[in-house]
């Protein structure tokens, strides 16, 4: 198993050297196979390498990922190369979906080109996670658990998902000023705590938890 924290960048403007479209990947027993499309933006030939792994959440919010088989998931191709401006498209798929066993993945496509240069050399990367039978997003806040624990310098909080599909944790803030702008996957019934450094100076009475999909959870502060 490997823990880590991915730091993902959305490949989507052509500034980069690599452009990846879609950013997420959905997969259901209707659509057992999606297109992912890797654009080479750059003037040289590039070669390219996509590896799968099964993806969950630790409590910290932070991403551990875990190889995969086909037999679980697939790309076609894995390796391939791409001239100057030229987009592949790529077919990701998985033959046994589950109607209501959500499961998640990531590919991860890497630029594997040898280098003629000496020294250092700087290799682009994105990560596109891929989300198998998550049904439609649910606005409904109450599949949503959230409780705090409060020190004297610090608050953390508990966030439940007890929903079938993920959600995406855009923001909390304190008082309703205290702003901290994140971005966390909550994944199918699985829960993250996360922890904040508090002013001693404000007496805190509230928190909101925002969510991309319009969510937003009010608590208060005793």
């Amino acid at each position: 198993m490997i823990k880590l924290f991915l730091i993902i960048t959305f490949l989507t403007n052509s500034v980069f050297a690599m452009q990846v479209s879609p950013i997420k990947i959905y997969l259901n027993q209707k659509e057992k196979i999606q297109n992912l499309n890797i654009t080479n933006n750059t003037n040289k030939t590039k070669t390219y390498q996509n590896t799968l792994y099964k993806w969950d959440v630790d409590i910290n919010g932070k991403s551990i990922i875990t190889p995969t088989t086909p037999i679980e998931i697939m790309s076609s191709p894995l390796i391939y190369t791409l001239k100057p401006n030229e987009t592949k498209s790529l077919k990701i798929g998985k033959m046994i979906i589950k109607n209501n066993n959500p499961e998640n993945f990531r590919i991860i496509v890497k630029d594997i080109t040898p280098s003629n240069k000496k020294g250092v050399s700087i290799k682009m990367a994105s990560s596109i996670p891929i989300f198998v039978s998550h049904k439609s997003s649910k606005k409904d806040k109450n599949l949503i658990k959230t409780k705090y624990e409060k020190s004297i310098d610090e608050i953390s909080i508990e966030i439940e998902n007890q929903s079938n599909v993920f959600q995406e944790i855009s923001e909390i803030n304190f008082n309703n000023k205290f702003i901290n702008k994140i971005h966390y996957y909550l994944l199918p019934n699985k829960k993250i705590k996360l922890k904040f450094d508090l002013n001693q100076k404000e007496k805190y009475k509230e928190y909101r938890l925002k969510f991309l999909n319009g969510i937003e959870i009010k608590k208060e502060i005793k």
